[in-house]
């Protein structure tokens, strides 16, 4: 017997080994990002492939060969924790020396176009909301605050804090696509935070707390009606975006993904143009695969299924884009080595 949380619904999504309608991909293009260096993040822009790394530096590569074209060393002072694109020029990076940065990757990063800063605050993670020109960062617990800090990216202004929600650190931010005024947070203390950014009083801005009962890895909108939720752990809940009390849709619950995916982690959560959810996940020491949620998103979809042959061997897979353009993947993993992936012939 399961055993469900009051006002859940679970889901048995365990998807069989093996497969004739899955496609299969291998990597005909392999770059090194740098020696003995974790590639963290990716982003695709017009620039080409954006990478970060453990070596605080950010690299651009050519989308087909992936030969680096530019670089900007020590792009800051301590670790770069997330990477954001604010148009297909403009790449956002911030780090735990407190800051964000803007690069214009038609100059080659050769200088941050924009700075911001907070005192002896490490940030975790940080969003960009392109409709408002708005910066979002969530930042590490500092004696008995973790904040969410938000400035006017066009004057450098601040515009808000928002510092008593968390009480340890908030590992994932992202602005709504639905909704420009809605937040999402989430955080070490195993909770999931919406914000309505129109309202400076904290108390009164948070519209909607959902308790995943774990440490969030990360956490985002799916819709303008639900939101999920992954954990450290590996176990992921889908929640209705509530608009009222009244509002009793139970959550969707897929329980421990590393079960019902027969994998050993996972890499991310991803969504298609579409909207549709799509997680990312791998084998140690084997394959990666990427696992397509149906429309209902109450199970996967066997028949989209995607396996990466070989992944990056025995090194955790940190990061993996979709370009649903040409229909490739590309990879990066704690070997240092970016991956460009394509369909398989046979």
């Amino acid at each position: 017997m399961t055993c469900l949380r009051r006002g859940s619904t679970s889901v048995e999504n365990k998807i069989p080994a093996s497969t004739n309608s899955m496609k299969t991909y291998r990597a005909n293009v392999s770059a090194l990002f740098a020696n003995n260096s974790y590639v963290y993040s990716l982003l695709n822009m017009s620039a080409g492939i954006i990478a970060s790394g453990s070596d605080n530096c950010i690299r651009g590569f050519d989308r087909n060969s992936l030969q680096c074209l530019w670089q900007v060393r020590n792009a800051h002072h301590e670790s770069i924790t997330a990477i954001k694109a604010v148009d297909q020029f403009i790449v956002l990076s911030c780090g735990k020396d407190s800051t964000v940065k803007f690069w214009d990757t038609r100059t080659d990063g050769k200088s941050a176009v924009r700075e911001f800063f907070a005192d002896s605050t490490p940030f975790l993670c940080a969003d960009y909301d392109e409709a408002t020109g708005r910066v979002a960062v969530g930042t590490e617990l500092v004696k008995s605050n973790a904040a969410v800090l938000i400035w006017d990216a066009r004057t450098s202004l601040p515009l808000v804090s928002y510092a008593e929600s968390h009480n340890d650190d908030i590992t994932d931010i992202h602005f709504s696509r639905f909704n420009s005024s809605h937040l999402i947070t989430g955080s070490c203390d195993g909770l999931v935070n919406i914000f309505d950014t129109q309202v400076i009083d904290e108390d009164d801005a948070v519209c909607q707390v959902a308790n995943h009962s774990a440490s969030i890895h990360c956490a985002d909108f799916l819709s303008g009606e639900y939101i999920f939720a992954l954990s450290h752990m590996e176990t992921m809940t889908i929640f209705p975006l509530t608009t009222s009390e009244s509002d009793d849709r139970p959550a969707i619950e897929l329980g421990d993904l590393r079960v019902g995916l027969e994998c050993d982690y996972v890499i991310d959560v991803l969504r298609l143009r579409s909207g549709i959810p799509v997680i990312a996940k791998a084998i140690n020491g084997g394959d990666a695969e990427v696992a397509i949620m149906s429309d209902t998103m109450m199970a996967f979809d066997e028949k989209k299924r995607r396996k990466l042959i070989g992944g990056h061997g025995e090194h955790v897979i940190r990061a993996l884009l979709i370009f649903e353009e040409n229909k490739v993947y590309y990879t990066g993993g704690e070997d240092g080595m970016i991956k460009l992936w394509s369909r398989c012939s046979n």
